[in-house]
């Protein structure tokens, strides 16, 4: 089994033939009979294997060998796995404990695994948490990027913060960075629920003009209505309709605004 694993690891371990428990205990057998074989580049397959087979406690004693006994300082890259993998199991604690100790150790983050962590306090709800991880993330030289903000966004836009949702919007302004179609769309469906009419009219005018088209579903259509017929702006649904047609070729949309629209005004 020892050279079934050199083997692999020279093939870059493409379907090495056993299990992620078994593979670290062939991994720290071979790696001890020789310390050349100790090195970054050999931790970082284990433990991206560990991770892909959802051992990160595995991958984390992983970790701790490479560092305590062998006296090897691991990557940025088997810190991200270890904290993105802890991430995605709603690990909370253990992630942030494994930041900090990548923090302390000098290791730059990537942004992703910050990124990974305001999804994660999104989930639970920690909206102020959001924002103090943004600050770490440039505290520890590794500042934001468009991914971080659209995210923001995004989050801010599905909690109904509509304040902190436009403080992002104009950061990214400012910062000349692109918006993603899903941001927008989630902008608008905020303010189609309870947001301000002219910055609502703005961001939809924004998704017309969004390349590739991006579909707007039958719900998300039907708060725009309600909030057109409830503020008397009748003369919008018609436009709404002909808007419409050019983005998604429905001509039953079209008739149902337009009829809907007259009947208003008739009203």
């Amino acid at each position: 089994m020892l050279i079934c694993f050199e083997f692999c690891l020279l093939d870059e371990l493409k379907g090495y033939p056993f299990g992620g428990i078994e593979l670290y205990i062939v991994f720290d057998e071979w790696s001890s009979r020789d310390e050349s074989r100790v090195s970054v580049f050999n931790y970082e397959i284990i433990v991206r294997l560990l991770v892909e087979e959802e051992l990160v406690d595995i991958a984390v004693l992983a970790l701790n060998q490479m560092k305590y006994i062998w006296g090897v300082q691991p990557s940025s890259e088997i810190f991200r796995l270890i904290v993105y993998s802890f991430v995605k199991s709603d690990r909370f604690e253990d992630a942030l404990f494994h930041l900090k100790v990548m923090e302390d150790n000098e290791t730059k983050p990537h942004a992703s695994i910050y990124n990974g962590l305001i999804k994660l306090y999104a989930k639970n709800g920690l909206y102020d948490e959001m924002a103090k991880c943004v600050k770490r993330m440039e505290w520890n030289g590794c500042f934001p990027d468009q991914s971080t903000y659209n995210l923001l966004i995004r989050e801010f836009s599905l909690a109904r913060l509509i304040k902190r949702m436009e403080r992002t919007y104009r950061i990214v302004i400012s910062k000349k960075m692109d918006l993603e179609a899903s941001t927008v769309m989630a902008m608008l469906e905020a303010y189609a629920s309870f947001g301000d009419l002219e910055k609502r009219e703005k961001i939809y005018r924004t998704v017309m003009r969004l390349k590739p088209r991006v579909y707007l579903n039958d719900d998300l259509i039907r708060k725009v209505v309600v909030a057109y017929v409830e503020n008397y702006m009748f003369s919008k649904l018609d436009n709404m309709g002909i808007r419409l047609y050019s983005r998604i070729g429905n001509m039953n949309i079209v008739w149902c605004l337009r009829m809907l629209s007259h009947a208003c005004l008739l009203s």
